[in-house]
């Protein structure tokens, strides 16, 4: 797993994360975001756009998590997982 994008933002900026999920020989069927701890999905309401796009050349699943203007109640931790490992 390889997470990168945006680190620090001031109130009303974008975020943008970049998960890329890696698996050999055959990617991870999936990725899940956490906020917080907590799985989070996209949700219009919460301005949270979670898409994803497997890429052949390098069997990787490769997901993005975006927010186009940012409030305080997004400010936390924000992680990838590959669906790979169990939940509780």
């Amino acid at each position: 797993m390889d997470l990168s994008g945006t680190e620090f933002v001031g109130e009303g900026g974008a975020i943008r994360l970049l998960c890329n999920a890696t698996r050999l020989p055959y990617p991870p069927e999936d990725v899940d975001w956490f906020f917080n701890g907590h799985r989070i999905q996209s949700n219009v309401q919460e301005e949270i756009i979670i898409t994803k796009f497997f890429s052949p050349e390098t069997k990787s699943l490769l997901s993005t998590l975006e927010i186009e203007r940012s409030k305080m109640g997004h400010s936390g931790i924000y992680f990838c997982r590959s669906t790979d490992f169990a939940v509780k």
